[in-house]
């Protein structure tokens, strides 16, 4: 068997791992990226609604917030820069009536403190205006929320990786990570019959994350707990009814069933919580009826027929639907600046938006 050595081995080609690799290779580290599928941005990173976020959410603070923050015009300029497909296309949420507009608020305040300046609660008057054919009694304006296209970005990402002599490995999921005098040694299933011996390990591997990290730190470990939060999405057939980005009101768990016109003009409704045991993405057929109460409730004039069974995606959560939201885990253990593990667990939205704020963080940490 090849033994091959490296000074970082990124595990997870999702577009956090992606621009983690980016960023260290910058920085001068001899980077290897493995990942269980053939190409990147299979997993969570592909299956969500592709929104660029604002930052208005996420308490003042927070990992979230900060680098959410931080990460938008990031995320904005390189799109620009490289011709990725992303619209600044703005984004309401509705309120439906008084006691939620009171939350509008609340959200509004929130939203400033984190510094996102540009938002502004509207009237029913003005949300016809924006959107004639969205109901409601108010709504937050954010005109920097948009959309991108994650695969041009993925395939972007793994161009910069490239061009920057980091090497990706697909096809290849790790199975063991064994410490021995100071030195990693991880195994895999793989095509390729070698021995990965890397420093520094960047687990960024989504859902499996925290076997990888068990695997190394053992049972005992100070980690947070792991769920999975199923979504559904339908697709609406027909030219899109909005010109924004439509969501209701965030509920505990998720930010609501909202819709998503994506880069080539398709809308998509979702995604919806539903908390499973394991990776599942068959689809749901009979929730379709809880889809159309809740897009009424904002798009009232919603042909149930327009809707089709889309793709499923699961959330790699740290907090149950008992607990509040939890903030981003970046976890580095055993680091001595060149050398240790890094765990990056509950990387849910806004964890697109925050791709090159996450992996300057993660730098940050281990230079």
């Amino acid at each position: 068997m090849e033994h091959h050595k490296t000074d970082v081995a990124v595990v997870g080609a999702g577009v956090v791992g992606l621009a983690i690799a980016r960023a260290l290779l910058k920085r001068g580290r001899e980077v290897t990226l493995l990942e269980a599928q053939s190409a990147p941005a299979c997993e969570t990173s592909s299956r969500n609604s592709g929104v660029i976020h604002a930052g208005i959410y996420y308490p003042k603070d927070s990992l979230k917030a900060q680098l959410c923050i931080r990460g938008k015009p990031l995320l904005y300029d390189y799109c620009r820069e490289r011709g990725v497909t992303a619209k600044m296309t703005g984004k309401l949420i509705v309120a439906e009536d008084t006691e939620e507009a009171h939350k509008l608020t609340e959200y509004h305040h929130k939203g400033r403190a984190n510094g996102n300046h540009d938002l502004r609660i509207i009237k029913s008057e003005e949300i016809r205006e924006l959107e004639p054919n969205i109901l409601g009694h108010a709504a937050l304006l954010s005109p920097s929320t948009g959309v991108l296209d994650v695969y041009e970005f993925a395939r972007c990402l793994e161009a910069d990786i490239i061009n920057l002599g980091g090497e990706i490995i697909y096809n290849t999921q790790v199975t063991g990570i064994a410490e021995k005098a100071g030195e990693f040694t991880l195994t895999h299933k793989s095509d390729r019959s070698f021995r990965l011996k890397p420093r520094l390990i960047v687990n960024a591997c989504g859902h499996h994350a925290h076997r990888l990290a068990r695997q190394l730190m053992g049972e005992r470990a100070p980690l947070p707990p792991q769920f999975y939060a199923k979504g559904h999405y339908y697709k609406l057939r027909g030219p899109s009814p909005f010109k924004k980005l439509i969501y209701p009101l965030p509920s505990f768990s998720g930010l609501g069933i909202h819709a998503t016109t994506d880069t080539s003009g398709v809308v998509r409704f979702g995604p919806d919580v539903t908390w499973v045991e394991k990776l599942d993405y068959d689809f749901d057929s009979t929730i379709k009826g809880k889809f159309v109460k809740a897009i009424e409730r904002y798009y009232p004039l919603l042909n149930p027929d327009d809707l089709h069974e889309d793709y499923c995606g699961v959330r790699p959560k740290i907090a149950d639907a008992s607990s509040r939201a939890a903030d981003f885990h970046i976890q580095v253990v055993n680091g001595n600046r060149k050398s240790g593990l890094v765990n990056l667990m509950g990387i849910e939205s806004p964890g697109l938006t925050s791709v090159f704020a996450i992996a300057e963080h993660v730098v940050r940490a281990i230079s």
